[in-house]
């Protein structure tokens, strides 16, 4: 809660006079005593450089000046605050009051007043109590109200600012600036708008406890399914990671047969979607001969053994180009493989694919234009996992790779209908991949179904040293799910703000869940400041620091109103302290989710969520993305929210939801795009 102090100089103690002639004597009794049954009047307080200037209704247009920790932000979009005072306040703003404090209280304000009097306003007490808006009138005759707090800063300070960054108030580019720089300063109010322990210590040095458990308690295992028939050759490249499997074992298909397939229809779909980056094909197939000769040796590595796969082009691959979706690094080739990569190729997977991503990792805009969503090419596929979330939908890959920071995983996935896994903060090594959010960056899989997921998760889950954030958790797979004994809950606030139209798809998907036996009932999620997301931008402009000093940084894709360039250089003016304090909040938020979290195997939200997207990308959850229905031909999706480290059992759930559906075996047609 934040305190602002309002006190007038109107009054010379020493001289037992008030200069606005209030008629005061020393002890502060006379005519304001008289006037306190008059008719109410106005206080304005106008922002100036040093302080703020106070106008009195009626007043001969003398002014004061009061110091700019008062009440001092002014009605949003306004220049002035306005109290309605008692007319003797008007006249001698502390002639009988010592000081006012204002409040601010969430969208609410209340003014405190210390009396000087023996008598009369306050009747002497020390600190005279509160006086909400519009309610407790107290020692007051006429009610009392302030004007909504407003953080804007003066257009001065912004253009100062701005200066700093080598902009000036003209440049074409300082109105993104200047609006993100006030939308900035408003998350930074709203954090000290709401009270915080002492003893609440940074989420810098937060990490959820791991389980006692370590890397060597890891297997994994296709779970038991009857065996199916041999797909035709048109359906084979939308078949799961099992029948692929399958398929190179039995000799139905050889990896370089199955590489060439996706290559082609990389040809075919990849740039009418804009989802390809980069295409090594030589070295694709170089690895698939590898993995055919291996296997034909009787020396399989595991599930993933031949199969093709397309990584999110901010993954290093040596000798490969990655762009991060951004011009000033379309170039950019580095001389090392990301960790995932690494052991990707350890799996014995074909890379065939680095897939394009939103600029920087946010949203589906890249240098080449929109990644565009296989089920409906005229709109985008969401991001910034944008191409992996088309690719794995199109067919182009058996799997791929995404990464999350506020969103990535689940946004496109909900959007592509596919089924994406993200993993808890600190399971995947996250070295080699580009860093958006130091304290925030998860990897996962991309895939076309659940136990495609977790097939991808044994091969990239463990400990890296390279990574400071990784930790030992093993992971068991297949996990039994028990739906009978399954306790979820469905967060209230976001089922009730679907569309109209998806109403009935969400409704449907809590009603499968019932009938499988799960208790499902509804749960709110913790409160937390606006101003808690700023977490994402700081991190994002201290990666890209060195960016934001070049004339590079305006090269970059803007879309939708986005604008990283903005972003940068407006978080330039978020105070290290304010950083501090989001981390704070972010780790009692922590702890209130875990609380929420004791009573329920998982939760669930309709597509990736709004709120639970960033309560759960804070405190570092794992969830899953899968498909529960369409409308109007495009599919939709729900999230599972799981316990820390616990992704078997967040699989398992989602494993038993999807058995008891058939909307993950849908493909797009992709004839209108060729």
């Amino acid at each position: 809660m934040c305190t602002e102090q309002l006190s007038c100089r109107g009054c010379d103690r020493r001289g037992g006079r008030c200069r606005y002639g209030c008629g005061h004597d020393e002890d502060g009794v006379g005519q304001a005593r008289a006037d306190r049954q008059q008719p109410t009047g106005f206080l304005w307080l106008r922002p100036t450089g040093r302080g703020f200037r106070v106008k009195r209704d009626g007043a001969s247009g003398e002014r004061a000046d009061v110091d700019r920790r008062s009440l001092g932000r002014s009605r949003r979009g306004s220049r002035e605050t306005t109290l309605l005072l008692p007319r003797a306040l008007c006249r001698c703003v502390s002639g009988g009051i010592r000081s006012l404090s204002f409040r601010r209280q969430g969208r609410r304000g209340a003014l405190y007043h210390r009396s000087r009097w023996p008598s009369g306003l306050g009747a002497g007490r020390r600190r005279a109590g509160l006086v909400e808006i519009g309610a407790n009138r107290g020692a007051f005759d006429e009610e009392l109200t302030v004007g909504e707090s407003d953080h804007r800063l003066d257009p001065e300070i912004v253009e100062a600012f701005g200066k700093l960054q080598d902009l000036d108030a003209d440049d074409a580019r300082f109105e993104a600036f200047a609006k993100l720089v006030q939308s900035y300063r408003s998350d930074v109010e709203s954090l000290h708008e709401n009270a915080l322990d002492y003893a609440v210590p940074s989420a810098l040095n937060y990490f959820p406890p791991p389980p006692d458990t370590s890397d060597a308690d890891l297997s994994f295992a296709f779970s038991d399914e009857a065996a199916s028939s041999v797909p035709a050759e048109e359906e084979i490249p939308f078949q799961p990671i099992r029948v692929l499997s399958r398929l190179i074992e039995t000799g139905e298909i050889s990896p370089v047969e199955l590489t060439r397939l996706y290559l082609e229809r990389l040809d075919r779909f990849g740039d009418a979607l804009h989802c390809v980056v980069t295409r090594p094909d030589e070295l694709a197939l170089e690895h698939a001969r590898r993995a055919e000769e291996e296997i034909g040796r009787g020396e399989p590595r595991g599930p993933l053994h031949g199969i093709p796969w397309g990584a999110k082009d901010l993954l290093a691959t040596a000798g490969i180009r990655t762009t991060w979706g951004a011009t000033p690094f379309r170039e950019q080739v580095p001389d090392h493989d990301a960790a995932v990569v690494e052991r990707l190729r350890e799996a014995g997977a074909v890379l065939v694919a680095k897939l394009s991503m939103g600029s920087l990792a946010s949203g589906a805009h890249w240098f080449e234009g929109m990644t565009r969503n296989p089920w409906d090419p005229e709109s985008g596929s969401s991001g910034s996992s944008a191409g992996s979330g088309a690719a794995t939908a199109a067919g182009l890959v058996g799997f791929s790779i995404g990464t999350e920071t506020h969103g990535s995983i689940t946004s496109p996935s909900h959007t592509c209908g596919v089924t994406g896994l993200r993993p808890t903060f600190g399971r995947v090594s996250r070295f080699g991949a580009m860093a958006l959010g130091y304290s925030l960056d998860k990897i996962g899989p991309m895939c076309r179904c659940v136990e495609d997921c977790a097939a991808v998760f044994a091969s990239i889950v463990g400990v890296d040293p390279r990574d400071k954030a990784t930790v030992a958790a093993g992971f068991k797979w297949p996990m039994e799910a028990r739906p009978e004994v399954l306790r979820i809950g469905y967060v209230t606030n976001e089922f009730d703000d679907v569309d109209s139209d998806e109403r009935s798809v969400y409704e449907g998907a809590l009603e499968t869940l019932r009938d499988l036996g799960c208790v499902v009932q509804p749960v709110e999620l913790p409160a937390f400041p606006s101003g808690l997301k700023m977490t994402v931008w700081v991190e994002a402009a201290a990666a890209f620091g060195d960016l934001t000093r070049t004339d590079a940084l305006d090269k970059l894709t803007e879309h939708d109103n986005s604008s990283w360039a903005a972003t940068f250089r407006a978080a330039q003016t978020i105070p290290a302290p304010a950083y501090v304090r989001a981390q704070r909040f972010r780790a009692k938020l922590a702890e209130d989710f875990a609380t929420t979290m004791r009573d329920w195997d998982a939760l669930v939200v309709p597509g990736p969520g709004k709120g639970s997207m960033t309560v759960g990308n804070l405190t570092g959850h794992p969830a899953l993305t899968l498909p529960c229905g369409f409308v109007e031909g495009t599919p939709r999706g729900m999230t599972f929210i799981g316990q820390h480290y616990e992704e078997s059992e967040l699989l398992a759930i989602g494993l038993a939801y999807e058995q008891a559906t058939e909307w993950y075996r849908r493909n797009p047609d992709l004839s209108r795009l060729e």
